[in-house]
């Protein structure tokens, strides 16, 4: 065999070594203490995210339980002030003199001027001799069935209370007086503001019919939370929302309506992944120093074994 032979046989058992050892001792030690230093790293930052992300979210189910009993509380407290307006005002001898005497022009003067004071969207009043209407009522006729409470009436969701004019004889009643407000975008902004948390209002079937945003939680969409007061998610145009619902009682037990309370969680989105972003980054510097001062520590303790 020539000298040329034993050169280029000695070159490729060369080429063919493998690039680590892993039969040598020192990269056994390199391998255990990165899986060491990895599996101690994430022992201690996947718990914490975790717990992090734990509370966040508990937190975040607790705020929308505060926020479904405060909008509960408005409802009921606007359901008071209209049934409170409606016997106002259907005290009044000045109304109960236009009930009797009064024309369909005096009256309906007197009633718009009472219900923009009094901050209601309509008034109805009916009786043998009148049949009047202020503001933008949804029930234009006397003879109509209503409900009074929480309903849909021409089809829109409103809130109204009816109360009987009575004068002299209580057993023969004047007539009647309905008041209400809808439940419109404008009502919805006011709860909204209120409650910090968009709302809107669902059908029974869980059907929106009106929203504090149109643009995201828009009316004729079906709603997650439609089944009572489980947290559910939802997302519209890169906005997330934790949503749950308000029975809104129609009288004898009976939720014709449900108020949809919708929680902003961007934000918190954002949070949990910042979280997990910093955990992986700290993981992956504590995992790089700690192997970097492992490799050199290394190094030097197996130096004399391979001289």
């Amino acid at each position: 065999m020539s000298i040329d032979d034993t050169a280029q046989q000695s070159d490729l058992r060369r080429h063919r070594q493998p690039l680590i050892d892993w039969q040598s001792f020192s990269v056994r030690l390199v391998a255990g203490l990165a899986a060491l230093v990895l599996i101690t790293t994430l022992s201690a930052g996947v718990p914490a995210l975790w717990i992090a992300r734990s509370q966040l979210e508990r937190q975040a189910g607790e705020h929308l339980l505060a926020v479904q009993r405060a909008t509960a509380s408005l409802y009921t407290t606007h359901q008071g002030e209209i049934n409170d307006r409606a016997r106002l005002l259907a005290e009044r001898p000045t109304f109960q003199r236009l009930v009797t005497e009064g024309t369909a022009t005096d009256m309906t003067a007197y009633l718009e001027a009472f219900r923009i004071q009094s901050g209601l969207d309509y008034l109805v009043v009916c009786s043998q001799r009148l049949q009047v209407t202020a503001g933008a009522s949804p029930v234009d006729s006397c003879s109509l069935p209503f409900t009074p409470g929480y309903g849909i009436a021409g089809g829109v969701a409103t809130l109204a209370a009816e109360t009987l004019v009575l004068a002299g004889e209580p057993e023969h009643p004047l007539g009647s007086v309905l008041a209400g407000v809808l439940l419109d975008e404008a009502f919805l902004k006011q709860i909204a503001a209120n409650t910090g948390t968009e709302q809107t209002v669902l059908l029974a079937d869980g059907m929106r019919v009106a929203s504090s945003r149109p643009d995201l939680l828009p009316a004729g969409t079906l709603a997650a939370a439609s089944t009572g007061a489980q947290a559910m998610p939802y997302s519209a145009q890169n906005h997330k929302f934790l949503t749950a619902a308000v029975p809104l009682d129609a009288g004898e037990g009976q939720a014709t309506l449900l108020a949809e309370v919708a929680l902003p969680v961007s934000g918190l989105v954002t949070a949990e992944r910042q979280a997990t972003a910093i955990l992986v980054t700290s993981t992956l510097l504590v995992a790089l120093l700690a192997m970097s001062a492992g490799i050199w520590a290394i190094r030097r303790l197996t130096a004399p074994l391979e001289r």
